[in-house]
């Protein structure tokens, strides 16, 4: 349990704020109209944010282990059970959101999510990624306003089961149209 938590502490939020803020930019930038609804009302920012997170969550399954016997959808999991929870699955629900595979940076409810896990397993690191993901696209769009993917680029993603984040992101850093 300490070096999982330990684990958490150092690595885990490093790697998912990471991976949380290329994917924001990219779901930003892959639909200009996004960027400049963010561009000219910074106030947006925060909320943008959370549609990153709904939308393009940087962890998106997590594993756990059941601790009694339960049942889920007509299966029954016993006490020890292994479960890998899908997230990005969860923050695409049709039932808590309209147009769930859509980017809307104004998404009334878009911090109806579970990205950073929910009830004891809530991400203790939340408040400081949030601050952090909507500083950034702040200064970004401040400092870059026509801000652009690079052309021809191919985005490939991590390979992992738990994290998604583009391996690398290549933009266009134009400060004016």
């Amino acid at each position: 349990q300490i070096v999982s938590l330990v684990f958490g502490l150092l690595l885990a939020g490093h790697e998912t704020t990471t991976n949380a803020a290329g994917n924001l930019v990219l779901e930003l930038l892959r639909d200009p109209a996004q960027w400049a609804a963010v561009r000219d009302n910074p106030d947006l920012a925060a909320n943008a944010v959370e549609e990153g997170l709904r939308h393009a969550s940087s962890v998106i399954a997590w594993r756990r282990r059941a601790v009694v016997d339960v049942e889920f959808g007509g299966v029954t999991i016993p006490a020890g059970g292994k479960i890998l929870v899908a997230l990005a699955s969860a923050n695409r629900d049709e039932a808590a959101h309209d147009d769930p595979e859509r980017f809307m940076a104004d998404r009334a409810t878009a911090r109806d999510h579970i990205a950073f896990g929910n009830g004891a397993h809530f991400c203790i690191g939340a408040p400081l990624a949030r601050i952090e993901l909507r500083v950034m696209i702040e200064e970004l769009t401040r400092a870059f306003p026509h801000m652009s993917l690079a052309e021809g680029q191919r985005i490939d993603f991590i390979r992992t089961i738990a994290f998604r984040g583009p391996e690398r992101l290549e933009v266009e850093l134009t400060a004016a149209a």
